[in-house]
């Protein structure tokens, strides 16, 4: 048995003779998720430049205090 076995075993995260899923819906759906809140990221981040673009003065007097040096 090798180290990484080892310590899955002892965290309960392997049992002997389980049942492994075949199915991919747990996976898909995930990455369903993970694909919507990277759109929702991108369409802040181009919407954030477009207004920076056409209003930066507005966009700096809406930002908190340290938001820049973040």
């Amino acid at each position: 048995m090798t180290p990484l076995l080892d310590a899955c075993k002892a965290r309960g995260l392997l049992r002997a003779g389980g049942k492994q899923r075949t199915d991919s819906t747990p996976v898909l759906a995930a990455i369903r998720h993970l694909n919507r809140l990277e759109l929702v990221g991108e369409t802040l981040a181009a919407t954030l430049h477009q207004l920076l673009k056409r209003a930066a003065a507005w966009v700096v007097a809406q930002l908190p205090a340290g938001f820049v040096t973040r």
